[in-house]
């Protein structure tokens, strides 16, 4: 929402169906992928992540931060998080709803879960597919489905 007003007159950014598909993403210092409030139906798949050297810095402390609506998280691999592998959050209301995580590994070695979904994120679908180890907290913060 902080860049909403300069760049899309104070409405979402409706940049959807993002695809980010086989990549390897690490030493960013960041996230590796932030999924930004007000986009939509996306695929996150099959993707490498590296959390070495992940700073904590704007609260970057997951590989993937999901803000959006309706992405699919889906057979990616992921090592080193300061705290959470992924995260749902609701920044703005209506938002962080309606996520699936499925097929996804992932070797924390943090102090979190791993995969955190925010309280006020609605209808997130957490898969009993996903393997975390090394999450200090365990598995998930929700219950998993088939």
């Amino acid at each position: 929402t902080s860049n909403w007003q300069t760049y899309s007159n104070g409405k979402p950014d409706t940049s959807d169906r993002n695809r980010i598909l086989s990549n390897s993403i690490g030493i960013t210092g960041a996230e590796n992928i932030d999924i930004k409030e007000g986009t939509s139906n996306g695929l996150i798949q099959s993707n490498i992540f590296d959390g070495t050297g992940m700073s904590g810095k704007n609260f970057a402390d997951s590989w993937i931060d999901v803000k959006g609506n309706g992405y699919q998280i889906i057979n990616n691999v992921g090592t080193n998080s300061i705290l959470d592998g992924f995260q749902v959050h609701t920044v703005v209301s209506g938002w962080g709803f309606g996520n699936i995580f499925r097929g996804n590994t992932l070797n924390v070695k943090g102090p979190g879960y791993g995969i955190s979904i925010q309280s006020t994120s609605k209808n997130n679908i957490v898969s009993c597919s996903n393997v975390a180890t090394n999450a200090a907290k365990g598995f998930a913060n929700v219950s998993c489905s088939n």
